[in-house]
């Protein structure tokens, strides 16, 4: 449309050179734009421009729009008209990479479209080739590198190689802030074969899986071999610590869990300086997450659920159970010394008891202090966790002949071992942590690192529990970057549902904050049930949330060992823990390994809440802080300064032995200006700055 003269009166007079022209009516003198010279210039100001703007849409927008959409119309059209099959201009274009494959494309087209999807032509590019071995290069979208320009898509068996070639193409590519590796949305994307996204850390090249959420991006692992991944992501040899990779709005699933050992899903070396968003791991019947030196990790809103592995109990089938007092008996012969823990189903739930003495195959004796024991008969019953022994130097896990504890499918599975490791100070106790390199019989398997190396015990043990975690974040022994310690994970609404095993396993890690739930297996058998939610060697931060059910195994709900640092579980509740513990602690040797619960809502536990820990530390080193409130019983809420001493809506509570703070204190031995309890009275004592020991009135319970 040509611009009409009254638009153009308005631009020449709102911009022009000078105040006065002719027909101002004050006696200017000059045409305009130029006006009368001899009069002052004028200023542009935001009246006139914003006069001149309005003039120009009321006459000028529909025009525009018009033109606009004509020309956006025309080039669609052009494009359309110019599709393969008639123009010698146009770019060719195509509706699955099936028929452009087959398509033997003009010389003159550098650019062909397929599927929405556009390429170009470039000699030795890996996204497409079509007939004549010509090869044609992805355009990035504005996401990134979107996985479909590679061949990836639902309708494949096998899109492994379409994302393997997407993610040569990114480390090719990368500049300083790396690239997005965009998944296909709408369903399954199966996988045939491991993915390899190792890149080293230096220089630094960040590389991102993005999907559409995981409820319609689902990657699919379509393989077996508990010694792979779907994606990996560590340096083979075990020397350099991988460049970040994040994962965002992705489902992680196995095309069966029957038929073989699952790989794991993520199996990263050196994690850093990366984040994981709205991901959900599947079913597994292996470790889910693996990785090593974790630092400056943010994991948001990630799922973990039915992973993990229990290794197979000594099965009970055929035996009943009878329960008398603390004597139970079994209908056949099924009791060895190595038995610790069983659990027993009484209706409507289950009970963990512990074995205090074995009397012989039909017969044990149950502990009583510290556990609600209900008599019955007829019963059913599942026994601890398979139990194992190592010796000094050796690498060898045995446990004796005539258990069936191991497969040789189990040859690539992480293993947790406790006590087998030497701590942080000489004589204290830590978990080995470890992968089975080789099946040596049912009853035994030898272990070793990632590379396949031995390791070996650095102690002796004898009939102790086994493990495999659903997540396995460990620290890889030797020095270099590579096994650097583990710092700065934050997890939030971190989410752990019926889990086989262990939950969680980390390693020598400091500033951790996690929050969350971890549920254990409603349903345990002998093949599969939840060991612990937590085995933890040396870890400082905190956990704040929850454990929700019995873990049927194991001597509490958390495990820690070796710690020289404090870790605290803040606001804590745990349901249906009948008769369990919340934490055991092996010996803490450093002086300055604690671990802290402030503040527990325990359900169904009618026990004495000091009976919550499991401890040998003498002085106490798992402090009992805070609220605690058991509910199911007629137990008064407290309000706890350790574990001998609270406060009830009474009244100030100490009991003798018992120690304000966890502190076993002898009165003469109180510096000045200090308070204590004396062990044998159970007084409150006061030792003033003067040195005069004062006793405090209260009353011993």
């Amino acid at each position: 449309m040509e611009a009409t003269l009254p638009f153009l009166e308005d631009v020449n007079l709102f911009l022009r050179d000078h105040m006065g022209y002719t027909g101002d009516g004050q006696g200017g003198n000059g045409a305009l734009p130029v006006g009368d010279r001899s009069t002052s210039r004028k200023p542009i100001n935001t009246r006139d421009l914003r006069a001149l703007f309005a003039a120009f849409a009321e006459e000028y927008e529909g025009a525009v729009d018009d033109a606009i959409e004509a020309a956006v119309d025309a080039q669609a059209a052009a494009d359309l008209a110019a599709g393969y099959a008639g123009s010698a201009t146009g770019t060719p274009q195509f509706a699955s990479r099936a028929t452009a494959e087959a398509a033997t494309i003009p010389a003159f087209a550098n650019w062909i479209i397929v599927g929405g999807l556009v390429y170009r032509r470039s000699p030795g590019a890996t996204a497409l080739t079509t007939a004549g071995g010509v090869t044609w290069a992805h355009v990035d979208t504005t996401e990134g590198i979107d996985t479909r320009q590679f061949g990836a898509s639902m309708l494949n068996d096998d899109n492994s190689p379409a994302i393997q070639a997407a993610i040569e193409v990114a480390k090719a590519a990368f500049g300083a802030s790396g690239a997005a590796i965009i998944l296909p949305a709408g369903g399954f994307v199966m996988c045939r074969s491991q993915i390899d996204a190792y890149r080293p850390n230096s220089p630094r090249s960040d590389l991102i899986f993005k999907g559409a959420g995981h409820l319609i991006c689902r990657l699919t692992c379509g393989f077996y071999g508990a010694d792979l991944a779907l994606i990996r992501c560590r340096d083979p040899l075990g020397v350099t610590r991988s460049s970040p990779i994040w994962f965002e709005n992705v489902r992680f699933q196995h095309e069966s869990t029957t038929g073989g050992v699952n790989p794991v899903f993520l199996d990263i070396g050196g994690w850093g300086n990366s984040s994981m968003y709205g991901i959900l791991f599947s079913n597994s019947n292996n470790t889910q997450l693996r990785a090593s030196s974790i630092q400056n990790l943010r994991m948001t809103r990630c799922e973990f659920w039915y992973g993990g592995y229990a290794f197979p109990k000594k099965s009970t089938s055929g035996i009943t159970f009878s329960l008398s007092g603390t004597t139970l008996t079994a209908s056949g012969a099924i009791f060895d010394s190595r038995d610790r823990y069983i659990t027993i189903f009484h209706s409507p739930d289950r009970r963990r008891y512990r074995i205090a003495a074995y009397v012989s195959p039909t017969e044990v004796t149950l502990e009583a202090a510290g556990y609600r024991i209900t008599s019955g008969t007829g019963l059913n019953g599942l026994f601890d966790c398979p139990r194992v022994s190592m010796v000094a130097g050796s690498n060898l896990v045995n446990g004796i002949v005539g258990d069936e504890i191991f497969v040789a499918g189990d040859v690539g599975r992480t293993i947790l071992i406790p006590r087998a490791r030497e701590g942080n100070v000489a004589g204290a106790f830590r978990i080995l942590r470890a992968r089975i390199i080789e099946y040596v019989a049912p009853h035994a398997v030898r272990i070793g690192d990632e590379q396949g190396n031995p390791i070996n015990a650095d102690r002796d043990v004898t009939h102790v529990r086994v493990g495999c975690p659903a997540i396995d974040f460990y620290q890889p022994r030797g020095g270099g970057s590579y096994g650097s310690l583990q710092s700065d994970l934050t997890a939030d609404h971190l989410h752990i549902e019926h889990f086989a095993g262990v939950g969680i396993f980390a390693e020598t890690a400091d500033s951790w904050r996690i929050s969350g739930k971890i549920h254990g297996d409603t349903n345990p058998s002998r093949l599969r049930y939840s060991l612990n939610t937590m085995w933890f060697n040396n870890i400082g931060g905190e956990y704040v949330g929850g454990f929700d059910s019995t873990s049927a195994s194991g001597e509490a709900l958390a495990y820690i060992a070796d710690q020289a640092k404090a870790f605290t579980y803040r606001n804590l509740w745990a349901r249906n823990a009948i008769n369990e513990r919340i934490v055991q602690a092996e010996d803490f040797l450093s002086p300055s390994g604690y671990v802290i619960i402030d503040g527990i809502d325990c359900q169904n536990y009618a026990g004495d809440p000091r009976d919550l820990i499991s401890e040998t530390n003498v002085p106490f080193r798992v402090l009992l802080l805070g609220f605690v409130n058991m509910q199911g019983d007629s137990q008064a809420g407290e309000l706890r300064f350790g574990h001998g001493s609270y406060i009830d809506h009474r009244h100030l509570k100490v009991q003798p032995g018992r120690v304000l703070l966890g502190q076993a204190v002898d009165a003469g031995s109180l510096p000045n200006g200090s308070f204590g309890i004396n062990v044998v009275s159970g007084n409150l004592v006061f030792r003033d700055m003067a040195g005069v020991l004062r006793t405090i009135n209260t009353t011993v319970v």
